[in-house]
């Protein structure tokens, strides 16, 4: 027989204010860190000036750090693998949306790791955007995705899914309804 859910244990020391959070922590010696997020949807980064004495990581320090495992591990359809881009841990070469970390920035203080992070200049080249479902399937079109990952234009077993909004309601079509995928995506402030 199984326990009835009583909510969860969090719960109330959270909306108590008796929560820990990292930000509560204090050790000695504890260094803190800020990250410079991209102001561009797509673009590729030129150059970065950064200040001096200070700690700047950017994507080619961390270009050797593994991207995490997928969150879902179960096959999809005829037993294919989940298909997993490589993420950097920071934007190397190219941002692909408005948030993304560029760069993190490492001082005594958190007041100092914000101030070097808003010292920081990146320069971008701004890259062509595709904002509409149809475009950006079609042969051809710019994305935001590395050149290393070969995506076909209707992968097998992969679910589309289309807004259309314009039928005076929220209207959902899909090409394939029995194999839905959760697809975990980075929203950064």
């Amino acid at each position: 027989m199984s326990e009835v859910f009583r909510g969860r244990r969090e719960d109330d020391r959270l909306l108590t204010g008796k929560g820990r959070y990292t930000a509560d922590w204090n050790l000695p010696g504890q260094l803190y860190g800020y990250f410079v997020r991209s102001d561009r949807a797509h673009a590729e980064i030129l150059s970065f000036r950064k200040p001096e004495n200070v700690i700047v990581f950017t994507g080619e320090d961390t270009k050797d750090l593994r991207t995490p495992p997928p969150m879902v591990k179960y096959p999809g359809r005829g037993g294919t693998m989940i298909k997993v881009p490589p993420r950097d841990t920071l934007a190397r070469g190219r941002v692909r949306f408005v948030g993304q970390e560029v760069a993190l920035v490492v001082a005594q203080t958190a007041a100092a790791a914000q101030d070097a992070a808003d010292s920081i200049e990146v320069e971008y080249r701004d890259l062509p955007l595709v904002i509409d479902v149809e475009a950006a399937l079609a042969p051809g079109a710019s994305y935001a995705q590395t050149k290393d990952v070969t995506i076909p234009s209707r992968p097998p077993g992969n679910y589309f899914l289309i807004l259309k909004a314009d039928t005076g309601g929220a209207v959902y079509e899909a090409d394939e309804s029995n194999n839905l995928r959760v697809v975990p995506l980075t929203i950064a402030p």
